[in-house]
This record gives C-alpha cells, sequence and structure tokens, in this order.
C-alpha cells in the first residue's frame, strides 16, 4: 500500500479501532481477494473486537493499493460514519477518491484482473 494510503488508516486508526464491526467488512475482503482465508480466519480468531479490528487494520495496511478502495466501498456500506471520515482525509491527501463517491469501482478490478 502506497504511504499516503496507509496514512490514512494509521491517523484514523484509534476511531477505527473504536468503531468499527470487523464482521461487516471482513466478507468483501475476502470476495475481492484482499483477505485469503487464512488471514479471514487469523482475524475472526480474535477474542475481542478489538483485537480483531488491529488484525484487521493491520493487515490491511500490508496489502496493496486496492485494499484501500475495498475496505472504503465496504465502509461505505456499513460504517457510514467511517467511510465520510476517510474519505475526507483520503482527499486532504490527494488521493483519487471519485471511484468512492458515487460511481462503482468494476473498472478498477476488471484493470487489476487483466493485468494482473
Amino acid at each position: 500500500m502506497d504511504h499516503r494510503r496507509e496514512k490514512v488508516l494509521k491517523q484514523n486508526f484509534t476511531t477505527l479501532m473504536k468503531d468499527l464491526d470487523p464482521t461487516l467488512v471482513l466478507h468483501k475482503l475476502i470476495e475481492e481477494d484482499i483477505f485469503r482465508n487464512h488471514e479471514y480466519d487469523e482475524v475472526k480468531s480474535k477474542m475481542t473486537r478489538l483485537e480483531r479490528n488491529e488484525e484487521l487494520i493491520m493487515r490491511l495496511m500490508h496489502k496493496g493499493d486496492d485494499a484501500l478502495d475495498v475496505f472504503m466501498m465496504a465502509l461505505k456500506e456499513s460504517h457510514k460514519h467511517l467511510f465520510v471520515l476517510l474519505l475526507k482525509d483520503m482527499k486532504k491527501k490527494g488521493l483519487e477518491t471519485a471511484h468512492l463517491e458515487g460511481k462503482r469501482i468494476w473498472s478498477l478490478f476488471l484493470h487489476r484482473n487483466v493485468y494482473d
């Protein structure tokens, strides 16, 4: 993940730890091939919600640039306030957000699947 994207997660780490329900975003991360089955299992195996959140966010920071976009789409569906918070931070850092603000991100995945 590029340093600006990672910084979005780091700067919002405390709020994500407190407000995120990881069960509501994990399925999207699996569905879009961001997490593998063993990573999903590792997150789910943690005893507390805070531990699951920490594991999820730390793993997310070590993924490719697509990971933040998929995570954002999951937040948009399940945690609107976190989506808005991170979106504002992405804009401040000059990251592309148009695809997150209403358009579907199919082109992102088509591009990734064609060129990987």
